[in-house]
C-alpha cells in the first residue's frame, strides 16, 4: 500500500523568514534619471604632489639609463649595417667581374665551336668529293 503525503494546510498568508516584514518598502529607486542628479554631488579629488625622493626621479634615471642604451645598440647596428653594406658592394663587383670574364670566354668558346664546325663540314664535302673522283677513276681504269 501507497502512502501519500501531502504538505499541511496552511494559511493563505505567505509564509516569512525570520527577521523578514511583511510590507512593501518605500525606498527611491537604485538609479535615478540622469536629469536629477545635480553636480553638487560629484567631488573632486586632487592628486597629491611627489616628493624629490620619489619612486618617479628614480624611474626616470632607469628610462635615461634604458634610452642611453637603446641609442647605444642602435648606433651599433646602424655600424654593422652599413659595414655589411660595404662588404656586399665589394664582393657584388668582384663577382660581376667574374661573371663578365666567363661570359667572355663563353662567347669565344661558342665561336670557335661554330668554325670548327664550318671547317669539318668543308673538310666532309671534300672527303666526299675526293671519293667520288677516285671511284670513278677506279671505274674507269678497270
Amino acid at each position: 500500500m501507497s502512502m501519500q503525503r501531502t504538505p499541511p494546510p496552511s494559511s493563505t498568508k505567505p509564509t516569512q523568514a525570520h527577521g523578514q516584514f511583511q510590507c512593501d518598502p518605500d525606498f527611491a529607486p537604485t538609479e535615478a534619471p540622469i536629469s536629477t542628479i545635480s553636480d553638487t554631488n560629484i567631488s573632486v579629488r586632487s592628486k597629491r604632489q611627489r616628493v624629490d625622493d620619489s619612486p618617479l626621479k628614480a624611474s626616470s634615471y632607469v628610462c635615461a639609463a634604458c634610452t642611453d642604451l637603446k641609442k647605444e645598440l642602435l648606433d651599433m647596428l646602424t655600424n654593422w649595417k652599413s659595414e655589411q653594406d660595404v662588404r656586399l658592394t665589394s664582393w657584388k663587383a668582384d663577382q660581376d667581374v667574374i661573371l663578365t670574364k666567363l661570359i667572355n670566354d663563353v662567347s669565344d668558346l661558342k665561336n670557335q665551336y661554330l668554325s670548327i664546325k664550318a671547317s669539318n663540314t668543308e673538310i666532309e664535302k671534300s672527303i666526299t668529293f675526293i671519293n667520288e673522283k677516285y671511284e670513278e677513276i677506279r671505274d674507269k681504269c678497270l
